[in-house]
């Protein structure tokens, strides 16, 4: 399951698709909301962020599941989504994500959240990355007066299971190390 996440995630960074692209009700209040990871270490060759939308029970939202993931080539110190619109005046559920893989090796962190966004406010989540990819910790953040101020939100225990995963603990890392072999002829 660990791989499948990992690959299922690079392949949608790759391919720059959102198999079912979130968009809010359009007579629904509106407040923005990017998702970053800091603290990247490690050498990896690829890495991406992006977010899943939820409903309240895990299951897919209604209006779409997947906002924007960004996917880099390299070693950035930060990656960030860019500002997207999201539903405002009632509870907001989604899942982060961040993953890396280089030579032999993918990394990923799974952070879920909620939080009730207020209209017209902006928003900063932010997956803090612990060590090469051991495990990641989340803030989020009003950003709307250019100033960054500590929003409450709700950390669930279990990330809710989705593209197939099994739920696992709230910001706990998933690692892949692969076998490589280079037969000599």
């Amino acid at each position: 399951m660990k791989v499948k996440s990992a690959l299922l995630v690079s392949a949608l960074a790759l391919g720059g698709c959102a198999v079912n692209p979130y968009r809010p009700p359009s007579s629904a209040p509106t407040a923005a909301l990017s998702v970053m990871a800091t603290d990247i270490k490690g050498s990896a060759t690829t890495r991406t962020v992006g977010v899943f939308v939820l409903a309240d029970d895990c299951a897919p939202n209604s209006n779409g599941t997947h906002m924007e993931n960004v996917f880099k080539w390299g070693h950035p110190e930060t990656l960030s989504t860019p500002s997207q619109v999201i539903t405002a005046g009632r509870q907001f559920h989604f899942v982060a994500h961040y993953a890396d893989s280089g030579m032999g090796t993918d990394h990923s962190c799974l952070v879920e959240a909620r939080f009730n966004p207020i209209r017209d406010r902006k928003y900063k989540g932010v997956i803090i990355i612990n060590g090469d990819v051991a495990s990641c910790d989340f803030g989020l953040y009003d950003v709307t007066s250019g100033t960054e101020e500590l929003v409450p939100f709700e950390m669930p225990p279990l990330v809710c299971p989705i593209q197939g995963q099994r739920a696992r603990p709230n910001g706990q890392a998933a690692r892949t190390i692969w076998k490589v072999q280079v037969n000599s002829y």
